[in-house]
């Protein structure tokens, strides 16, 4: 398992044995705390890339925030890739994703059940299926915890 922060070289951080049907669920305990990071998984001859939308390890006496909250893009207008903050007060169903001007969905970056606290997200500017999209104006859209907020970004090459 290679590890990466944003816009760093990756370094190795697990090896895993697997067979070729096997599910595996794995924890990356020496990740830095609210960092923003990708993996990349190394499966012999054939590289197989997924993004992360990654739980940061939470510090000693980190509170929750007080209210959902979906940061400002950074930085905007976004040539290589975009990041924000995503606050959760609590436990809950989380669903952030990108779609382009006409409102068609291009790319999820979370989806499912996420722990409180304040994690960083990323979009490299690819859509689901790993396609660079075309330079323009993308919005940003998070519904969690009765939140439901939508940022702009201009991507732009």
């Amino acid at each position: 398992v290679m590890r990466s922060a944003f816009g760093a070289p990756a370094e190795c951080v697990a090896r895993i044995r697997a067979g070729a049907d096997t599910q595996m669920t794995w924890a990356d305990s020496s990740a830095p705390v609210a960092a923003n990071l990708s993996y990349a998984i190394r499966r012999e001859c054939r590289d197989v890339r997924y993004q992360v939308t990654t739980m940061p390890v939470a510090s000693v006496g980190a509170t929750a925030p007080a209210a959902p909250r979906l940061g400002a893009p950074w930085p905007n207008p976004a040539r290589a890739g975009v990041q924000f903050e995503l606050a959760l007060p609590a436990t809950g169903a989380v669903r952030v994703e990108v779609c382009d001007i006409a409102g068609r969905h291009v790319r999820t970056l979370a989806a499912g059940v996420l722990a409180p606290g304040v994690r960083t997200l990323q979009w490299n500017g690819e859509d689901d299926a790993g396609r660079l999209l075309p330079p323009g104006l993308y919005f940003v859209r998070a519904r969690a915890q009765g939140l439901v907020a939508v940022r702009r970004v201009v991507l732009a090459r």
